[in-house]
């Protein structure tokens, strides 16, 4: 409920043809929900099994392989998406709705808490009541800040309405995941594999931006970056041995590639 007060809200103080432009902010990048959801939906059962052994530290080695990742997928898909918005909304829903483009890219941040797959532990530990909670605090923080800023601020306090209806029970959740899991801030993620594929974003990035400074129709410049950039992120991303579908690919690498697969 919380992720659509703003919507509830700001139609209010919005024309129709503002609200559908508005409503393209939430278009998701293509596959990751669905990748995040198939990892989720193996390590759920594992991590319940870990708790009812009070296996405590391998239930955090495997959350923080689980985010590991999540979070190889989920920052290379955020900054190519980000850089791209304005190509993907012309090619999809055509120039009169790339003004849509700053609510996206705001929008695209809220995968930098999702890919923490909240909520996991909570389930697998039968603490449903708290992923219950953290929800009605959200909805709650999140209706009164949509009350004073969205007749305010228009589309601009309904984006950020909607980012407070996100993120806050993400956050929650992550808190009393940590109770659970009996473990700080610093512990809780693999903050080094987030640096690690942060950082080859940054560097994939870069000629996609080259390419995109030339002029070209959306759907050439889509095909051409995407082309370049998403099997650089993924040799780099193995070299440094943060890959998330390494287990999948290697087999096939030894099979028909034995001498180079490494």
């Amino acid at each position: 409920v919380s992720q659509r007060i703003d919507k509830l809200l700001v139609n209010r103080y919005i024309t129709p043809e503002e609200f559908a432009v508005y409503s393209l902010a939430f278009f998701s990048i293509p596959l990751v929900d669905q990748a995040f959801a198939s990892i989720n939906n193996v390590v759920t059962p594992k991590i319940a099994s870990l708790l009812k052994e009070n296996k405590t530290e391998e239930t955090v080695t495997l959350y923080r392989q689980v985010v590991g990742k999540t979070s190889s997928i989920a920052f290379p898909s955020i900054l190519y998406f980000t850089v791209m918005a304005p190509e993907l909304l012309t090619f999809l829903f055509t120039e009169d709705y790339v003004t849509a483009t700053p609510f996206y890219r705001i929008y695209l941040l809220m995968f930098i808490f999702t890919m923490t797959s909240y909520g996991i532990v909570l389930r697998a530990a039968g603490r449903t009541k708290w992923i219950m909670i953290s929800n009605f605090i959200g909805m709650a923080l999140t209706a009164g800040l949509g009350f004073i800023i969205i007749p305010e601020f228009a589309l601009w306090g309904a984006i950020g309405t909607a980012m407070c209806g996100i993120a806050t029970p993400i956050l929650l959740q992550l808190h009393f995941e940590r109770k659970v899991l009996q473990v700080n801030m610093l512990n809780h993620m693999p903050w080094s594999v987030i640096f690690k594929g942060s950082l080859a974003s940054a560097i994939c990035i870069v000629p996609v931006l080259l390419i995109r400074a030339v002029v070209l129709p959306p759907f050439v410049s889509l095909a051409l970056t995407a082309s370049v950039f998403f099997p650089l992120i993924g040799l780099l991303e193995w070299k440094l041995g943060i890959f998330a579908f390494e287990k999948q690919v290697r087999p096939l690498l030894e099979k028909y590639f034995p001498a180079n697969n490494s």
